[in-house]
């Protein structure tokens, strides 16, 4: 498992131009390394800041409390599964909840 910690301060919209390198690096990293079952995590509290092909890397998501509009919306854009009344909800979750969507569940799921 590679986990990239304050991953908007690693790759940011802000500087996507300066990236190119690192955001093909890491989609690539991606591609290959899902058929020898390693896996890339991206750990962020300022989701909206980071760039749309993060996003497309992550198949599992685990949103925790949320309260700027600009990282809600960023998470209801790219999050298929998130209806606007559960990303409202995002907002008064607590330390211990998170909401878990991913391809392979129905639904997404409360977890604590």
């Amino acid at each position: 498992m590679i986990v990239i910690e304050e991953a908007h301060a690693f790759v940011s919209k802000e500087v996507r131009d300066k990236m190119e390198a690192t955001i093909d690096l890491l989609k690539r990293i991606a591609r290959r390394s899902r058929k020898r079952w390693i896996s890339l995590v991206f750990i962020s509290q300022q989701p909206g800041r980071l760039p749309p092909e993060i996003f497309e890397l992550c198949n599992t998501r685990i949103i925790h409390q949320l309260r700027s509009e600009m990282n809600i919306k960023a998470i209801r854009e790219t999050t298929g599964a998130l209806t606007r009344e559960l990303s409202r909800n995002i907002v008064s979750l607590s330390k211990s909840e998170a909401v878990v969507t991913s391809p392979v569940l129905r639904y997404p799921y409360y977890v604590r």
